[in-house]
């Protein structure tokens, strides 16, 4: 590794502790863990990069607009430690939510990484999710620098809802 991409590493894990610590003022005790995906997550960032962060909230309000707003102030709050902060990305779910899974939820079963996990609740969703992919067949295929799922040689055969 150069010293400039140790640096730049070392950059983006301090911007993902500070958007970590702001959802942490901001949710409270409801805030039950933050997992970073995405380049960052993978641990290769690059000039530019934004931090994908998904927060698992214990309560969060229904709809688009209250959990954007609950996402600025999360954000906002970041921004008060740091003006410097890049773009972030930020995915609000419950623990019902990821059990019951949505798509992007895959990249972060193999390149999440958790940032704060104090009671091992993302963890447990992730490695059930991990567990019920490996029973159905379901495997990531790399091809160069992407990667796509096969789902079609998993049972139960059909379409998989996430």
């Amino acid at each position: 590794m150069t010293e400039l991409a140790g640096t730049l590493r070392a950059r983006y894990a301090g911007w993902v502790d500070q958007v970590a610590a702001a959802g942490r003022h901001v949710c409270g005790d409801e805030l039950l863990g933050a997992v970073v995906f995405g380049s960052v997550g993978r641990d290769r960032p690059h000039e530019g990069s934004d931090i994908d962060l998904m927060m698992v909230v214990q309560r969060l309000p229904e709809g688009r607009r209250p959990r954007s707003e609950l996402a600025a102030a999360i954000e906002a709050a970041a921004l008060q430690a740091g003006p410097d902060l890049p773009d972030v990305a930020l995915v609000l779910r419950t623990p019902r939510e990821i059990e019951d899974g949505f798509p992007l939820l895959l990249d972060m079963i193999e390149d999440g990484r958790n940032v704060w996990d104090p009671h091992g609740t993302v963890a447990m969703l992730l490695d059930g999710w991990r567990t019920r992919l490996a029973a159905h067949g379901a495997r990531r295929v790399r091809t160069g620098e992407s990667w796509h799922w096969d789902l079609a040689g998993s049972s139960p055969p059909g379409r998989w809802t996430l």
